[in-house]
């Protein structure tokens, strides 16, 4: 377990490492459906690709809601009511993710529909969502266990289970998707019917993992749990809500770079996935930081503070390490995901400005991320928001149709870089206010 009494390098790696190897739970399920599919041709492609999208959009929701309730419970870790707000973010969450359960169920069709015409890989494509729909309750108490290792600093305990959810998905999803003896094959439906089964074994296995101590104090703790919804929905709402906006926000950078071709929105999709991959440590250290400064940013030393100027740093040099490695293999790794000559040239002159745009990914996720530890959920939550759909996304749709594709990744690394700095000085001012910093 970490040290929380004095900030140090390897503490904040023993919880960022397993963190995000968490963070890259869906990223990695998207892309083993994806493969798994591939040899069925582009109707079944683009039917996983749709599905999964939509299933992206939802599960936003319970992700963000998992930050803030990660973040309320590590602050109250050594409490005595610890139990009660555990129990509150595990019931609140699943109630959320069956009411996202229902209204997508409700409302998939239309949603297909804005995609696609085509009545072929509409039908496969809600196929394929339905069967990861039914797992989203799943993915929201395996969300909370995380949240209660986090909370513990014992990070490694969700994270290796989760590795075994993953490697399941590969042979469960095969043989549905293919056919294996008696099972007779489902074609796409069956990677999204393979992937709920091992999202449910992995659930499966973090409950046997789970403490009976707090299994026990469930019934006791639950009438009180529920009285802490009302705080708990405060707290957790807004980082769900900023999640969903990220979502989004991309649906529409993606509509507006549209309007520069098939290829560049091919070269474009290609980018922004590699981008999501070169984040998951990032995300590990910002999550991991929010943890141990939740705990520590009521103290008198610093402490709070110090954890965070030393997850922003580490966070640093990661993007640096991540787009000199991008820069430098990217010519070896992009013919075997990309198959046309123009896409590859494309993404080949995006990935490094956009790999440079996310080193400075660090001050923006980490001050968001403290933010939130320090229950300044709402303010972290408006001013990314604002910052996506007030400036990057008008600046996008005025300057990209003018001036190319390459406006695109030029932007990013403009706004990056103005928006992680100024929202740093946000985060320093607050810690001054919240007695984080003693001086500076």
């Amino acid at each position: 377990m970490p040290s929380i009494n004095k900030p140090n390098l390897s503490g904040l790696l023993r919880m960022a490492l397993p963190l995000s190897g968490a963070m890259a739970s869906q990223a990695i399920i998207n892309m083993v459906d994806t493969a798994l599919v591939g040899n069925l041709g582009g109707l079944a492609l683009a039917s996983v690709s749709i599905g999964s999208y939509l299933i992206f959009l939802l599960v936003a929701i319970p992700i963000g809601f998992a930050i803030g309730m990660q973040s309320l419970i590590s602050q109250y870790r050594d409490h005595a009511d610890y139990s009660q707000w555990l129990w509150a973010g595990i019931t609140l969450g699943l109630s959320i993710s069956i009411f996202l359960t229902l209204m997508g169920e409700q409302f998939s069709h239309y949603a297909i529909s804005l995609y696609v015409a085509d009545d072929r890989i509409s039908g496969v494509a809600q196929a394929y969502f339905d069967w990861r729909l039914i797992a989203i309750p799943a993915v929201a108490l395996s969300l909370a266990a995380r949240s209660y290792w986090a909370s513990q600093y014992q990070p490694w305990q969700y994270s290796r289970l989760l590795i075994i959810s993953h490697i399941s998905n590969i042979p469960i999803s095969y043989c549905l998707i293919y056919g294996f003896g008696p099972i007779q094959a489902m074609g796409a439906a069956g990677a999204g019917l393979g992937t709920c089964i091992s999202i449910y074994l992995g659930l499966l296995l973090q409950l046997t993992m789970f403490p009976k101590s707090q299994m026990g104090q469930a019934g006791r703790d639950l009438l009180s749990a529920l009285r802490l919804w009302p705080k708990m929905l405060r707290v957790a709402l807004p980082s769900a809500l900023q999640q969903l906006a990220f979502a989004l926000h991309l649906a529409i950078l993606l509509w507006i770079i549209s309007s520069q071709g098939a290829t560049a929105l091919a070269a474009s999709f290609a980018v922004l996935n590699l981008g999501l991959i070169i984040l998951l440590p990032l995300q590990g250290i910002a999550q991991a930081s929010s943890s141990l400064i939740a705990k520590t940013f009521t103290t008198a030393d610093n402490q709070g503070w110090q954890w965070s100027k030393l997850a922003m740093f580490t966070g640093l040099a990661c993007g640096l390490l991540c787009w000199l490695f991008v820069s430098i293999t990217q010519p070896l790794f992009l013919p075997l995901i990309l198959v046309n000559r123009e896409i590859i040239l494309l993404a080949s002159i995006a990935i490094p400005i956009y790999a440079f745009a996310l080193i400075f990914d660090s001050l923006g996720q980490i001050a968001t991320r403290s933010l939130v530890a320090t229950q300044a959920t709402k303010r972290a939550a408006a001013v990314n928001i604002l910052g996506q759909w007030g400036l990057l996304l008008p600046i996008s749709a005025w300057l990209v149709p003018v001036y190319g594709f390459i406006a695109i990744w030029i932007i990013q690394v403009i706004y990056r870089l103005l928006f992680g700095v100024g929202l740093w000085l946000y985060w320093a001012k607050h810690a001054r206010q919240t007695s984080i910093l003693n001086s500076l």
